[in-house]
């Protein structure tokens, strides 16, 4: 009788990682499942032993996918036991690629199938899902989840982490090959050897031993410091430079985080060895917030109400003044701005006693400090229009002059950019007599010498010596023409063209204009070259035309008809020379015709009229109470005005005192 067997077959699976076998090591016995019969006894089951089989191991995917397909020509032992070893087979037809291409890191099933050469072919015999990765190839390691390494770990060849997820270490980690960091957060992080960063980005405290090559863009999100514990000192060998930059068509560059940095912003700082500052290169915002709008703003003060009707002892309202003294040129305009308001208070006293009238002279007095009002609108609009013309950096330097730190004569004179000074001794003032020469008030120096001390800064001013500065210049002026002082001892300065200049003009000469303004200004800012001697020249010009002069005196004695053209030169060293400017005012006078008025309102109405229209102008007509009084000039306006701004005035004055107390400490 034929039988038909059925064989179970009971296997094991385990996992190797020789150093050259690749590969699952599978154990398996065969057992025919059919009884055997001896006589007297039927044996359930039996092992298949010395039998030739074929095997064919397939590896599927989660969506039942073919992976991998290998068969194995093999023979039971006496035991019916057989021993293969997963991926050392012969790769089936149907296999879509090699025992070394399966990625582990989803879950795989292993089937088995069986021939055993009975006709029947091969047959499904068993299937079953690897629960654990059952392989992990030795030339990578492939975690699903956190790696965590709890111990020393040794790399010895290059260590690539792809995966998302964290990788901790909290042992040592030593690289003695190449190691690819392409992200990392590093607590501590030691350098010992030379080490290539593609890119590194370092947000907290980190210590490089050794050398540190960065080919690539390196970001620090904090401080760095670097400690040279070097001992070279000579400022002429590049070694002995702590931070040295080298290669690039280009230095460093500095970008700070205020888009309009002022003084207090520091581009460099320099110190000494025991901390002390010596320098800095620092921003320049000038005047960038305040316009023309803030100066209105600072004048017209909420809550004085109506004039009339305020308590001489009321105190004026506490308006923020502080912006006015973040900088030199904001203080510039707030001193400025003092001056107009003073004006505004002549002029309403003035106008009180001409009373409408103008008997007398007295409207002369009102006309003239209207003027003086006007002219001081002048200074002050163009003070702010030079400003908002010019907020950038006007050059790629930053700067366009050499300066030094000049000490005030007097350190209660107020000086603003663009003011021509005098100098005695190293020492500057805009109401020396005859000083040793005629200087210029700094707007932006590119590079400023001697410097001062802090504390003493404010005795200081910052001088032109050599460059080009703006210059405060009354009436028109052409390039090519000589700037000279006015010598009206105001800090204002006129144009001279070339072919009109006098013996008496050259030691007053300040540059040479490099800009123009026509003839319908009354005053502007001219770029004005500087660093000219003159005086030297003036003085041997001057003595020659003595000489000369003396020549022609002795030859008229001789020949009575000998026609002697003398030069003119001063009699006395200290004597005024004759040759000044007309000074703003009358300047202003002769443009608007004032003091040929009918009435104290039609000389008003002329000056306002000339000058509204000049947008580089302040506009008093929209100073508090201002308007009113021009178009009505009486008593009671002109009596407004004094009220008001007296109150203004006091104002400005505590302001300003509150500030230089808060800059002495308090005293």
């Amino acid at each position: 009788m034929k039988h038909f067997y059925i064989y179970l077959l009971l296997f094991c699976l385990t996992w190797t990682l020789p150093a050259q076998t690749n590969g699952i090591s599978y154990q398996a016995v065969l057992v025919d499942n059919n009884p055997q019969e001896i006589p007297g006894v039927d044996i359930p089951s039996n092992n298949l032993p010395n039998k030739e089989i074929e095997v064919q191991f397939s590896i599927l995917g989660q969506a039942n996918q073919l992976e991998y397909q290998e068969r194995h020509e093999t023979r039971t032992d006496a035991f019916g036991m057989i021993h293969l070893m997963i991926g050392q087979g012969e790769v089936s037809a149907d296999s879509p690629g090699f025992f070394e291409d399966i990625y582990w890191a989803d879950e795989k099933r292993l089937e088995v199938k069986i021939d055993l050469g009975n006709g029947q072919g091969f047959l499904l015999f068993s299937t079953q899902t690897l629960s654990y990765i059952p392989y992990v190839k030795h030339r990578e390691i492939i975690a699903t989840s956190t790696l965590d390494v709890e111990g020393e770990t040794n790399l010895y060849n290059a260590l690539t982490v792809n995966n998302a997820s964290p990788t901790l270490l909290t042992g040592d980690l030593n690289v003695i090959g190449q190691a690819y960091f392409k992200n990392g957060n590093f607590e501590n992080l030691d350098v010992t050897e030379e080490t290539n960063l593609n890119s590194l980005n370092v947000v907290g405290k980190t210590e490089l031993i050794g050398d540190v090559s960065a080919y690539s863009f390196s970001e620090f999100l904090n401080q760095v410091v670097i400690n040279y514990d070097g001992t070279g000192d000579n400022e002429d060998t590049f070694g002995d430079y702590p931070f040295q930059l080298i290669g690039g068509q280009q230095g460093m560059a500095i970008k700070l985080s205020p888009n309009t940095p002022n003084e207090s912003n520091n581009y460099i700082s320099f110190w000494d060895g025991s901390g002390e500052s010596k320098g800095r290169i620092e921003g320049k915002r000038n005047l960038v917030e305040i316009t023309t709008d803030a100066i209105y703003d600072l004048i017209d003060i909420p809550n004085i109400g109506d004039i009339i009707d305020a308590d001489e002892n009321d105190e004026a309202a506490d308006v923020e003044a502080n912006q006015y003294f973040l900088s030199s040129y904001a203080f510039g305009a707030y001193q400025l701005t003092l001056e107009l308001v003073k004006a505004a208070i002549r002029f309403g006293i003035n106008a009180t006693a001409a009373a409408g009238a103008c008997i007398t002279g007295d409207c002369d007095d009102a006309i003239w400090s209207f003027i003086d009002m006007t002219v001081a609108g002048i200074q002050l609009g163009g003070y702010i229009t030079y400003n908002e013309i010019n907020m950038g950096v006007a050059f790629e330097s930053g700067g366009a002059d050499y300066a030094e730190w000049l000490q005030k004569a007097n350190t209660n004179e107020i000086f603003t950019y663009g003011d021509v000074v005098g100098v005695i001794g190293g020492k500057i003032s805009k109401g020396f007599k005859s000083p040793d020469n005629y200087m210029v008030i700094s707007a932006n120096p590119m590079v400023s010498g001697a410097m001062p001390d802090k504390a003493s800064m404010d005795n200081y001013e910052q001088v032109a010596f050599l460059g080009q500065v703006p210059v405060k210049v009354i009436g028109p002026a052409n390039v090519g023409d000589y700037i000279v002082a006015s010598g009206n001892k105001d800090g204002f300065a006129m144009a001279i063209p070339k072919n009109k200049m006098s013996i008496n003009h050259y030691p007053r000469i300040v540059g040479i204009a490099w800009s123009e303004a026509t003839e319908n200004t009354t005053f502007n800012y001219i770029q004005t070259a500087i660093g000219v001697s003159t005086n030297d020249l003036k003085r041997e010009v001057e003595k020659m035309q003595r000489v000369l002069n003396s020549i022609q005196e002795s030859l008229s004695k001789l020949d009575p008809e000998f026609k002697s053209d003398f030069f003119e030169v001063l009699e006395n060293a200290n004597e005024d020379p004759k040759e000044n400017s007309v000074t703003l005012q009358e300047e202003v006078a002769d443009q608007t015709n004032a003091m040929s008025y009918g009435s104290l309102k039609e000389a008003l109405g002329q000056i306002q009229t000339r000058y509204q229209k000049d947008k580089t102008v302040f506009d008093i007509s929209r100073m508090p109470y201002m308007r009113a009084m021009i178009e009505n000039p009486n008593r009671e306006n002109a009596e407004k005005i004094v009220s008001y701004y007296t109150k203004v005035l006091d104002y400005l004055n505590a302001r300003q005192e509150d500030y230089f107390r808060m800059k002495r400490g308090g005293r």
